[in-house]
């Protein structure tokens, strides 16, 4: 068993290992992780605490461009703010991963949060982000050819 924080790793069963992480399923865990968006979100509320829904949104897009805040486009900001706001910032906050106040864009870790740092933890060690600059590299060499 692996604890992380509040997090506690178990693996159970026989036939058909089935893994938890505080009670979510390896399937919701895997789901919530697949977004780029989404692990971004996760990482940067577990490096900064709450945060308001413009910042973040700043925030991820920068990230994903691998520039500063200040340099991201308005039409990438728009394209990063749509997909958090209509869907991936839903799927955190319904499997309590975040709390959002859509009304003030106010947003704060959920229960869940240190659940799914606990893996993101457990797969990239404590430089979560090098496989994306590994394949941001491979892409840029790729389009180069």
């Amino acid at each position: 068993m692996i604890t992380h924080a509040r997090t506690q790793l178990s693996v159970s069963g026989t036939e058909g290992i089935e893994t938890t992480v505080s009670g979510m399923s390896t399937d919701k865990i895997l789901h919530l992780l697949s977004n780029q968006r989404r692990r971004y979100t996760i990482e940067y509320l577990g490096s900064h605490g709450p945060t308001n829904f413009p910042d973040l949104v700043d925030r991820v897009a920068a990230r994903e461009l691998d520039t500063n805040p200040e340099s991201v486009s308005g039409q990438e900001r728009n394209r990063v703010r749509v997909s958090l706001y209509q869907t991936h910032l839903d799927a955190l906050r319904d499997n309590h991963v975040i709390e959002f106040e859509r009304k003030s864009g106010l947003i704060h870790p959920g229960p869940g949060l240190d659940r799914l740092l606990a893996v993101l933890d457990r797969v990239y060690g404590r430089d979560r982000g090098w496989l994306e600059r590994t394949l941001h590299s491979m892409e840029s060499a790729m389009a180069a050819l």
